[in-house]
This record gives C-alpha cells, sequence and structure tokens, in this order.
C-alpha cells in the first residue's frame, strides 16, 4: 500500500472499521512513513485550536501509537510540547486517551530519559490528567526494567517536598495513587502529610487502601506492578487501536431530554460541585475522563 493511502486511511473522520491493512503496511514501511507521522504530530496543535474541524480524522492518534510501536524520541519533545498545552483543550481533544494511554506513550518514546516528563508534571499550567499520564509514564519505566524503582521514589519524595504546588488536584491523588504501586515504604511520612493537608481525594485513594499495599510487601507490590497492563511500553499498535468502541459502534442516539445540567447540554464548570448530587466537584466525579453516565 503506498504511503499516501495509508496516511489517507488515518485521516478518515468517519467511523468506519479498523484498518488493518492500513497499520500493517505502515509498520512494513517504518523508514518511509516516520517523517508524515512525525509531521502529523508537529500538526497536532492545530487540532486543538480548531477541533471541530476534525480535518485529520485519527491521523494523529495512528501516528502517535505508531511512533511509539517504531521508539521514535524524535517524537517525545513533540508529545511533551501538545501535552503541556494548557486548559482543558486537551481533554477535550484526546479525552479518554489522556488517562488510558499518555503515560505508556510517553515511556515508549522517552529512551528511558524522565526530564520531560518531569517538566509536565512539575507545570500548574498543564492539565492535571496530562501531568497525572507522566506519572504514569515513569511508573511503566519501572515496571519494564527501564529506570530502577529507587530513581523514581527519590523524585517523587521531591515532589511531597515542595515540587508540587500545595493546593488540592487530581494529581496529588495520583501521586499518591502511584507511589502506592511502587511499594511506598520510604514516603510514608510525606504520603500521611499530604492525607493531613486535605490534598489527596479520599474518594480515590485512601490510607487503608496503602496499609494493606504495604501488608503485601515489596515483591508482590512491585510483581503486581510487572503484570499490569496499563505500565506497558506500545509494541502492537493494532492490539493498542483494534478494540476502541470507535471502530465497532453506532454513534449512540441523542440522550432524552432532561431537566439536569449534565444531559440538558448545560455547561457544568470543572470545579463546580457535580449534578450527581455528590458533593465532589465535577472534574473528580462525573467528569473525570474514563467515566461515562
Amino acid at each position: 500500500m503506498r504511503i499516501e493511502k495509508i496516511l489517507e486511511e488515518f485521516s478518515c473522520p468517519r467511523r468506519r472499521p479498523f484498518p488493518r491493512i492500513a497499520v500493517e503496511a505502515a509498520v512494513e514501511q517504518q523508514e518511509a512513513i516516520t517523517p508524515h507521522l512525525l509531521r502529523a504530530l508537529e500538526d497536532a496543535p492545530h487540532l486543538l485550536r480548531q477541533p471541530e474541524a476534525n480535518e485529520g480524522g485519527l491521523l494523529v492518534f495512528f501516528a502517535l501509537f505508531l511512533l511509539a510501536q517504531f521508539r521514535e524520541e524524535r517524537a517525545y519533545p513533540l508529545l511533551v510540547d501538545l501535552a503541556a498545552i494548557p486548559g482543558e483543550s486537551i481533554m477535550d481533544y484526546f479525552g479518554d486517551f489522556i488517562t488510558e494511554d499518555l503515560g505508556r506513550l510517553l515511556a515508549s518514546i522517552s529512551g528511558g530519559n524522565i526530564a520531560p516528563m518531569r517538566r509536565l508534571v512539575e507545570d500548574p499550567q498543564v492539565n492535571e490528567y496530562v501531568r497525572s499520564g507522566a506519572l504514569v509514564g515513569m511508573l511503566t519505566l519501572v515496571a519494564e526494567g527501564i529506570v530502577p524503582r529507587d530513581e523514581i521514589v527519590a523524585y517523587f519524595r521531591s515532589l511531597y517536598r515542595g515540587g508540587l504546588e500545595k493546593q488540592e488536584s487530581f494529581v496529588w491523588s495520583a501521586l499518591v495513587s502511584e507511589s502506592s504501586k511502587l511499594y511506598p515504604e520510604e514516603l510514608m511520612p510525606e504520603i500521611e502529610k499530604a492525607f493531613a493537608d486535605d490534598l489527596v481525594d479520599t474518594s480515590f485513594i485512601d490510607l487503608p487502601w496503602i496499609e494493606r499495599i504495604l501488608n503485601r510487601g515489596q515483591a508482590a507490590t512491585l510483581k503486581a506492578l510487572q503484570e499490569n497492563q496499563h505500565y506497558r511500553l506500545i509494541n502492537d499498535t493494532v492490539e493498542a487501536l483494534e478494540s476502541w468502541l470507535f471502530f465497532h459502534e453506532e454513534p449512540p442516539p441523542p440522550p432524552a431530554p432532561s431537566l439536569s445540567p449534565a444531559s440538558s447540554g448545560e455547561k457544568v464548570g470543572r470545579n463546580a460541585p457535580c449534578p450527581c448530587g455528590s458533593g465532589r466537584k465535577y472534574k473528580h466525579c462525573c467528569g473525570r475522563p474514563g467515566v461515562r453516565s
């Protein structure tokens, strides 16, 4: 299959079956198609500014996963710059991809270099779910044996001790959660202080959960991390994307009329109380990426 045809298959904005043949052809022509995929990633910020145009279809997604499979380190600064765009546009365009796959992609193209991920984590202007995804990327490197556990534990300690701004956000909850997967014995004073300072969402993770992890032991905890598919490098684009619902389901019917803000189309601020009545912020409840009502 010619490069132009492969890119055309990736760029179709309409719902359609998964283009397996095009993906396999791209892998076979890795050297020839890589510059085109990098260019798609370079152009991605335009899509964030005008997402309604949807000019590239799923090209950016195919480019990201293929470049990750290729271990193409030239894509690393491009993805970091894209992910660092402040505000909600990154979530509006990429949605669940940020929480499900960003960390694995960053790790796959990082060459083991965590410095750009640190840039994302430590920048308060970056979307909180992107920052959390960068933490996942670091754990992925540990799970894959590329970066030693102790290096990430030391870095996490620096975040607890001033590397993160001292205000409640999902980043703090993610930091505690990712710490727990490393077996957090050395970090317990910092973790307990984060809970005491009300920086952690206890409906997401709490101290009793961490105590259970400590009781499990370090060997078992790290084994669970290594076996967790969420902390795996991207090795097969077909395997990673073929199961996406986009390629299998028809668009859902429009929702029935409702008086609730969430279903009536009324905009709910991400820091506003969730209309479901939970008492939590919308962004930490029904508005959390990956949650579907």
